[in-house]
């Protein structure tokens, strides 16, 4: 029989993931009766969006015996998605040689999860607003800095945005900006880094990348933009600017220099990327 344990949900597992038992609470949790999850896998309850280093890291600490605590993006049967804070711990046989079962204990933080997206995204694009674009940033710098990496950034300016809230009204404006945001998070690479630093103004980091590789890049994401046919509005243009990281440089002066270059960028008539 299953233990509970107070304010945890707990589900044990043969080593290939087929679920063996389920407490009630995960029964709640999750949205599934036991007769659904019995028998089945795991991967059941995994949402598509799950980071794969995680999961990747969680099989290669519990095939070795080790326990495993991290946080998970699970789906409900409902298809609604919540998180939980899970501690894996492998279980071996009596021999104390092979791994006979996994027994995960669980604690929802679904509450605590979305009040620090709240905190780290851009509520009309979901893309990391300026806070989190600020402390990425400066985490890069340091990475860059320390073990002489190449680095890039990027500012993303959309070309009259004053002429579509002025004609069409905010409503329409911040439609496209959401647009824009997606479209642009469809072409970005795993490593890249994309949030709203305000306004029409986007920010892109570009980790491991020189120069020659942001241009590379700003121009499939200019192409792909100019292409686009947006609500209401039609096509519409974005200029970029990019820099690269100096040794020397601080936040203040990467964006600085990346700044100067969207000037550039607007001023040799728009639609373009400058370095």
């Amino acid at each position: 029989m299953m233990v509970e344990f107070a304010s945890c949900s707990t589900v044990k597992t043969k080593p290939d993931s087929t679920i063996i038992e389920v407490s009630d609470a995960f029964e709640k949790a999750s949205g599934y009766s036991k007769d659904e999850l019995i028998g089945k896998s795991i991967s059941m309850i995994k949402h598509p969006e799950q980071d794969r280093k995680i999961i990747k890291d969680l099989w290669k600490n519990i095939l070795n015996k080790r326990v495993w605590v991290g946080n998970i993006k699970n789906k409900k049967k409902s298809g609604e998605e919540y998180w939980l804070e899970q501690t894996i711990i492998p279980k071996l046989d009596e021999d104390k040689k092979n791994i006979d079962s996994f027994l995960s204990i669980s604690v929802d933080i679904t509450a605590k999860m979305e009040l620090e997206k709240m905190a780290s995204i851009d509520k009309l694009t979901d893309i990391y607003n300026r806070r989190m674009i600020d402390q990425f940033l400066q985490v890069e710098i340091e990475i860059a800095s320390r073990h002489n990496e190449e680095l890039s950034l990027m500012i993303i300016d959309i070309d009259h945005f004053k002429h579509v809230n002025d004609n069409y009204g905010h409503l329409v404006g911040d439609m496209v900006l959401s647009q824009l945001s997606k479209i642009i998070s469809d072409n970005l690479r795993n490593s890249d880094i994309f949030g709203r630093y305000g306004g029409e103004e986007f920010l892109i980091i570009c980790p491991k990348t020189n120069k020659d590789g942001a241009f590379i890049l700003a121009e499939k994401l200019r192409i792909i933009v100019n292409d686009f046919t947006f609500d209401e509005v039609g096509h519409k243009t974005v200029s970029i600017g990019i820099a690269e990281f100096q040794t020397d440089d601080t936040i203040e002066t990467l964006f600085k220099k990346a700044d100067e270059a969207l000037y550039e960028a607007k001023n040799s008539g728009r639609n373009r990327v400058c370095v």
